[in-house]
């Protein structure tokens, strides 16, 4: 998802969102141990990490530059759980090389509180 209004055309650059999932099925026993493999397995230095709990799942939300793009500052909201036999992370990411833009933010702000993790079949 991209908002094409923010563009920095600069930096050729238009701010996104992306969603993930991982199945960590057999390389993590608990939540916190995918969301620990997860955040390796990205191999970055976190400017910061916040613990906290998402639709009753341990989660993390982390802020890091993004290496592949110009000054992109990208928030990650990261949610691991067992269901059934199978492990997973759920993510959601954001970014933009204008992260400190008034309507960016609100918009970032909307998609990683309006993040959700249900799976079929376990409610």
């Amino acid at each position: 998802m991209v908002n094409k209004d923010l563009r920095d055309t600069s930096a050729k650059f238009t701010p996104r969102a992306v969603v993930g999932l991982d199945d960590y099925t057999g390389r993590a026993h608990t939540p916190e141990e995918a969301l620990d493999q997860e955040l390796r397995d990205i191999g970055l230095t976190f400017l910061s990490k916040t613990p906290g709990v998402l639709c009753g799942h341990p989660s993390i939300t982390v802020l890091h530059e993004y290496r592949d793009e110009p000054r992109t500052l990208v928030k990650m909201r990261a949610v691991a759980g067992e269901f059934g036999k199978r492990m997973y992370v759920a993510i959601v990411s954001t970014m933009s090389t204008q992260p400190y833009n008034e309507t960016y933010l609100a918009g970032q702000q909307a998609i990683l509180d309006g993040f959700a993790v249900l799976f079929a079949g376990k409610y």
